[in-house]
């Protein structure tokens, strides 16, 4: 057998095999009988509830319209699956095979004989392009970003289907295809699938959907004939027999919820609740942290640069020496956090060329402030009855656009700092609608957003930086960035052959995006903060790149 492997020193033809990497040999090989961070012998029972906050009104996760119910992808599976102790290994599900060209712009997978949805019908090829065609045509604009680069899809046989790539997209477009839920086609052709629905849909996934309360719950049931039970890829995967999902309209009532045991399992992600609410819940509960290696990207105050107030980079740097992260995370996140110095935290493609100053409090602040109004002062700002103005009159004053309230008590003592320097700050705190239709048509001044990153940096980089998106409406380039360094390591990281390049041209990426302060970076947490039934257990090998709660298994 031979697997995929993407180096810049082998010409491969069409090659065949059960698994791929990108930029590296995958570690398992074609006997293998499970993944290591899974448990084999986990036994297969109990029926457990899990909250989330909010309603729902759909089933179908792949558009915009309505408000789709929690973890559909139960009930589907994709051509591929990926392993999470591997950074860019993926193995068949769906697809026995997969075959890539050697110039990477060709993909032919072989869907399983057996492979069938859960009314019984056989997944064939027919329903693979009809996936990629919605998702296309229909599908939310994400997936229309994520699959642009796709130029054809022709149907070979019933279980081979083949995919042609354009010129200009990043190989990683392989993994993107190769990991989205297959939707059967006699299910959706006489319905709309543009619109919202809560009609059961089918899927080929280990799971079906059993019971719905609209907007109140909905349970999953283990699927006892399904399919790919007994595949490799899924030992140890799927062990409750049930999941219910319960709604929740209120934070605090979902949270009471889960200390009375109303549901099994909880992922915390507020640092107070974390610090304060968890010492005290009795021993039916167990509490710990579990730590990961999943990139964070980068979240932070972002700049509008088609401002002239932030068209200079020493402005930038000015505004940037002014939040004081350590006095945020020592007053606000009980410490919990880290101070994001990367554009790929927590990954092993953060540059680690940013050390930004420390502060801590209103003694230490006192020093980068000074050195703040000597940027300023060196871009032509100057005081005037203690306000500041730019270089051509006008006062530099901005607002500060945010959607969580929670943000609020984030912003006040970064206005207080910016204060001392004479730049007036108005905090706007608007609805989530208004909030996406002003970042869609670049009418903010500054605004709290994040990127996230993948595993393996590609494709998305172009959407996140590149100049061409600077001026188009709805473009994710909310920075306006226009810088020709920037373009030409995005555009090198797209065309690296080997992992060696990629990191080099990911690095200059990093260096240049974070030299340029065009956005003044926030933290980051590298590890997940979990609550659950003690009846619930997980295995002893924790994924590096995943939670993986689908291999947890309930025993008494």
């Amino acid at each position: 057998m031979k697997y995929v492997i993407f180096f810049s020193l082998f010409i491969l033809d069409l090659t065949s095999s059960p698994a791929f990497s990108l930029y590296d040999l995958p570690k398992y090989k074609d006997d293998f009988q499970n993944f290591d961070y899974r448990n084999q012998k986990a036994p297969k029972d109990g029926d457990i509830v899990l909250g989330s906050r909010g309603t729902f009104d759909s089933f179908n996760p792949y558009i915009l319209k309505g408000i789709s119910a929690e973890n559909m992808e139960l009930i589907y599976d994709s051509l591929m699956t990926k392993s999470d102790d591997e950074v860019s290994s993926y193995y068949g599900l769906l697809a026995e095979d997969i075959n890539i060209s050697n110039n990477y712009k060709t993909v032919i997978f072989t869907l399983r004989e057996n492979a069938n949805f859960s009314d019984g019908e056989k997944v064939t090829a027919k329903d693979v392009k009809f996936t990629f065609e919605t998702l296309l045509k229909d599908g939310s604009p994400a997936y229309k970003s994520y699959l642009a680069g796709i130029e054809n899809i022709e149907i070979l046989d019933q279980r081979r289907i083949k995919f042609d790539f354009s010129t200009y997209s990043s190989k990683d477009i392989i993994s993107t295809v190769s990991t989205i839920d297959i939707l059967p086609q006699h299910f959706w052709k006489d319905k709309n699938f543009n619109k919202s629905s809560l009609k059961i849909p089918i899927g080929s996934g280990a799971y079906k959907i059993e019971n719905v309360r609209a907007g109140h719950s909905i349970k999953f049931v283990r699927d006892k004939n399904y399919w790919g039970k007994d595949l490799a890829v899924n030992s140890g995967k799927y062990n409750f027999n049930s999941i219910r999902y319960d709604y929740y309209r209120d934070e605090n009532v979902l949270f009471e919820a889960f200390k009375s045991l109303n549901y099994h399992f909880r992922l915390e992600n507020i640092s107070k609740n974390w610090a304060t609410e968890y010492k005290n819940l009795d021993k039916n509960f167990v509490v710990e942290e579990i730590k990961h290696e999943i990139p964070q990207g980068i979240q932070g105050f972002f700049f509008n640069i088609r401002k002239d107030k932030f068209n200079d980079v020493k402005i930038r740097r000015a505004l940037t020496l002014a939040f004081d992260f350590e006095w945020a995370n020592r007053n606000l996140f009980y410490n919990q956090y880290k101070r994001s110095q990367s554009y790929f935290s927590n990954s092993e493609f953060d540059s680690k060329t940013a050390h930004f100053p420390k502060a801590g409090g209103s003694y230490q602040i006192r020093r980068l402030l000074r050195t703040s109004m000597r940027l300023l002062k060196e871009s032509g700002c100057y005081l005037d009855n203690g306000k500041l103005y730019l270089q051509n009159g006008k006062q530099l004053k901005f607002e500060i656009l945010l959607v969580s309230s929670g943000f609020v008590k984030v912003v006040i003592p970064f206005k207080k700092n910016l204060a001392k320097l004479g730049i007036e700050v108005d905090i706007k705190l608007i609805d989530i609608s208004q909030y996406i239709k002003r970042l869609q048509q670049f009418n903010f001044d500054m605004v709290v957003s994040s990127r996230g990153q993948a595993l393996v940096v590609g494709g998305e980089q172009s959407i996140y930086w590149h100049s061409k998106g600077a001026n188009i409406e709805g473009s994710l380039n909310i920075i306006g960035i226009k810088n020709s360094k920037v373009d030409l390591a995005i555009e090198k990281i797209n065309s690296s052959k080997n992992l060696y390049e990629l990191k080099k041209a990911v690095f200059k990426l990093d260096r240049e995006l974070l030299k340029n302060f065009y956005l003044i970076p926030h933290w980051h947490i590298d590890k997940f903060r979990v609550a659950y039934w003690k009846n619930i257990h997980r295995p002893k090998n924790d994924p590096p790149f995943g939670l993986d709660f689908n291999s947890w298994w309930y025993e008494k």
